[in-house]
């Protein structure tokens, strides 16, 4: 008996426990069960301004001088004299002495072709009075029987092609006497020299090359797409400003204006090149040189890297909007029940930041500021106006910038 109550006491507490905890999951007080809201996203909008606006076109270029010479001899020679201005970097100006080669052998030159000059003269006049001495002596002869032999024209006109070989030959050695003068073609900066004391030169040989100051040249490469943006017929009177940062914080600006469009297509890079001019890069021949004030103008050195924006035509109902929003000519409209909404926009023109669209939108409309493919069509969403991006699009005007180098080249004046 005992034995039994013992075997069986082990499955009597287990079941009390089962039944125990039946007993309390049935009576738990079960949670109370909320509804589950929603929240729609939050998006940053802009509201669209249309406004008139004068379309730029951005560009670049190196500055090169409008004129360059290769300065070669003429003439052979050793050097017997350079000019201390004519070192690399020194400025020159027009008809100055560069360098001088050895002249005695062209001295004894024009010595000599002035003698023969005056010997053929002298043959000339003793000719012109034979002739005339035969005219006498013929002077009752039958006219059918005089013959220009007798009268000695043709002795005469063989004296004065000598008479004019002797004066070619003496202008000849004028001009190369004159021509052992190196001298400078126009106001220039000297680019190289490749001659020094005792050089001997022949003729052909490269003395030195020489940078015109007068005016400086930069071609501007444009896109064809770009060209449509620009009012052709008023383009060699674009004036420019163009721009160079020598570091990190200082920018410099000079004064240009377009003077010329080459008018093809390179076959290279596929780009059209409009020429700009800027007058006096090195401020050589201001008027204001002996002003103190003149010298801080800075100089627009060759070489260097300069950027631009051109005007362009002014186009009317243009919506600025950061480029990233645009998708293949789409972007996200709210509409009035906040709810989104793809739209096919017109891009008239796109730069780094910003595109400009025409058409598709109107104003005061509510634009998504994230890429139309980041939500689909009918998406509830509350707007929340952005701060850090104005729509206003009136910086693309003309900006007024500080211009150091006043002096414009207007082609035709």
């Amino acid at each position: 008996m005992h034995v039994m109550v013992r075997r069986l006491l082990p499955l009597v507490i287990i079941t009390i426990f089962i039944v125990a905890s039946v007993l309390l999951i049935n009576t738990k007080k079960r949670p109370e069960q909320q509804k589950v809201t929603v929240q729609p996203p939050v998006l940053e909008v802009i509201k669209i301004q249309k406004q008139d606006v004068q379309l730029t076109v951005g560009s670049y270029g190196i500055v090169e001088p409008k004129q360059k010479a290769e300065v070669v001899s003429e003439v052979v020679g050793s050097v017997k004299y350079i000019s201390p201005d004519f070192a690399v970097g020194k400025f020159v100006t027009k008809g100055e002495l560069l360098a001088r080669l050895d002249d005695s052998d062209y001295h004894a030159d024009l010595a000599q072709a002035e003698a023969t000059l005056a010997q053929a003269q002298a043959k000339l006049k003793e000719e012109i009075a034979r002739g005339k001495v035969a005219k006498k002596v013929l002077r009752d002869v039958s006219p059918n029987k005089k013959t220009s032999l007798g009268l000695r024209e043709p002795q005469r006109k063989q004296e004065e092609a000598n008479v004019k070989f002797a004066q070619a030959a003496v202008e000849r050695a004028k001009r190369n006497l004159t021509k052992t003068e190196i001298r400078a073609p126009f106001d220039s900066l000297v680019r190289s020299k490749e001659i020094n004391i005792g050089s001997y030169v022949t003729k052909g040989k490269l003395i030195g090359e020489l940078y015109g100051t007068q005016t400086a040249e930069i071609r501007l490469p444009i896109t064809p797409q770009s060209m449509a943006y620009l009012d052709l017929p008023r383009l060699e009177t674009t004036k420019l400003t163009l721009e160079s940062q020598y570091n990190e914080v200082k920018i410099i600006h000079w004064a240009a204006q377009l003077v010329r469009n080459e008018g093809v297509i390179d076959k290279d890079n596929r780009m059209i090149y409009l020429v700009a001019e800027v007058n006096d890069p090195y401020n050589r021949h201001s008027s204001l040189v002996n002003n103190s004030a003149s010298l801080s103008l800075p100089i627009l050195q060759f070489g260097t890297f300069v950027t631009t924006k051109i005007q362009g035509r002014k186009v009317s109902d243009v919506i600025k909007l950061p480029r990233h929003v645009v998708r293949s000519e789409q972007v996200i409209v709210v509409d009035a029940d906040n709810k989104t909404t793809t739209r096919k926009v017109h891009v008239v023109r796109s730069d780094k930041e910003n595109a400009y669209i025409i058409g598709g939108l109107t104003d005061g409309e509510l634009v998504s500021l994230i890429s139309p493919d980041s939500l689909i069509d009918g998406t509830e969403v509350t707007t929340v106006m952005s701060k850090s991006y104005s729509p206003d699009i009136s910086p693309l005007m003309a900006a007024d910038k500080k211009v150091v180098n006043p002096k414009v080249v207007n082609k035709g004046e």
